[in-house]
């Protein structure tokens, strides 16, 4: 009778579904531990979404954020990266269902981040988000398109639909928000006021709207008022304390104490909130237990579902409290630390550690927001940076986190390139924009320029 030799005895099955910062985390923790991974993603790069405004207002190019998962993870011989969107799971049966596979599990991660929130407004063909490299080439063929407008319709005569071209709102003054706004001023002002001899494109107005009391509400004061001062020294326009009622095709109509608002505007991008990925809601449903107010998924100290220790969650669709009361944010370097965690933490079992881990504990190592070419503010603590030098930290911390040597060159130079030369590297419009840009039929007859 044969025995069985260790090494040859099947390996453990983890399964990661999402490859962001939390999943690709994991994975690169058990590159060495005797186990067989799959990796679900439904796409085929995994990407840098601080830097995603800053492709959609053509300073980076899509490579300079992004790169293909294999190619990150090339050098793991003990995973297996699968484009595939994942639909459902089998609880009982412990398998991931996608639309063309299933596969079973021993351990399952879900880092399947989150989407743009609407608040239950179907908005987002007027107004698109930023979370994915789709959604920052919307954004640019919509703003770059908005100028090309301008112009027909300043050759036309039509002064009025130029004016609307020309203004830009914001929705959500949170990190996104403000960085967006400020990079689509100086867009105008440092990029293309040059392109359009006959059109004055550096007036163009963006207006950046607000809920709250102030901007980078998660930031310290000292930043949120610095930031507040830069973007008005910009020449853009602050609403607080203002909600959005409606957007379509004509523009966005606002409410605040002061009574309604419509703004007529062509381009609008919405920053103002984000909410679990579907898979949330299926997990829950699946397992029978509630999620978070924010429908994210409610997980233990050690970041598993409490009654199902086999699968846990991490990045921003896992809702976890901390001894001091707060919950981890949904920030980068928050899917990171998860991610890190639960990898450690099935690396010890696979190789039959038997220390006992703490509860996962959040270390904050600082908040970071550009507000413009050469301005940046950023808090670590009670330490706080603004203007140039907070520019340089935030510069040098993005290109640290970029996914690799040649994202960190790309980005590195695209950015000296932007600040001394004030150009960017990718202002085509490769996508066809909706027709928010129609001509009435009284506007046929061409004037003089």
């Amino acid at each position: 009778m044969k025995t069985m030799n260790a090494d040859s005895r099947p390996k453990p099955k983890v399964v990661v579904v999402g490859g962001g910062f939390g999943g690709i985390s994991c994975v690169r923790r058990l590159a060495r531990a005797p186990v067989d991974i799959t990796l679900f993603d439904r796409s085929n790069h995994t990407l840098f979404q601080p830097l995603l405004y800053q492709v959609a207002t053509g300073v980076l190019d899509d490579s300079s954020i992004a790169a293909p998962l294999r190619r990150v993870l090339s050098h793991q011989k003990n995973l297996n990266v699968v484009k595939s969107e994942v639909k459902e799971f089998d609880f009982q049966r412990n398998l991931v269902i996608s639309d063309e596979l299933e596969v079973p599990w021993d351990h399952l991660v879900i880092a399947a981040g989150v989407q743009t929130n609407y608040f239950g407004n179907d908005w987002e063909k007027f107004a698109p988000g930023l979370k994915t490299l789709e959604d920052a080439h919307d954004v640019r063929a919509r703003v770059l398109e908005a100028f090309e407008q301008a112009e027909l319709f300043r050759v036309r005569g039509d002064l009025k639909s130029v004016s609307e071209c020309l203004t830009f709102v914001v929705v959500g003054a949170g990190a996104t928000g403000v960085e967006v706004s400020g990079a689509i001023k100086q867009l105008a002002v440092d990029r293309l006021a040059r392109e359009f001899h006959n059109l004055d494109v550096s007036s163009a107005r963006v207006i950046l709207v607000e809920g709250g009391e102030r901007v980078l509400s998660s930031m310290s004061t000292r930043s949120s008022k610095f930031a507040e001062k830069t973007l008005r020294r910009y020449g853009i326009e602050i609403r607080k304390n203002t909600k959005v009622t409606s957007v379509n095709d004509e523009g966005v109509s606002l409410l605040s104490d002061e009574g309604s608002d419509f703004i007529p505007a062509k381009t609008v991008v919405w920053g103002a909130g984000v909410k679990a990925s579907p898979i949330a809601k299926t997990v829950a449903v699946g397992l029978g237990i509630e999620t978070s107010p924010f429908g994210t998924i409610v997980v233990g100290g050690d970041l598993s579902i409490p009654t199902r220790p086999d699968i846990r969650v991490i990045g921003d669709i896992a809702y976890v409290s901390q001894s001091d009361g707060t919950t981890v944010p949904g920030v980068a370097q928050g899917a990171i630390q998860m991610g890190s965690y639960v990898g450690d933490a099935l690396r010890d079992i696979f190789q039959g550690r038997k220390r006992q881990r703490g509860a996962f504990e959040y270390r904050d190592k600082g908040s970071l927001a550009t507000i413009g070419r050469g301005q940046a503010v950023m808090d670590v603590g009670r330490f706080h940076i603004a203007g140039f030098f907070g520019w340089v930290v935030w510069a040098i911390v993005h290109i640290w986190f970029l996914i690799n040597f040649r994202s960190r060159l790309m980005a590195m130079a695209a950015w000296v390139w932007a600040y001394v030369v004030q150009d960017g590297v990718n202002e085509l419009i490769t996508k066809k924009t909706s027709g928010r840009f129609r001509l009435r039929k009284s506007q046929v007859n061409l004037k003089s320029s």
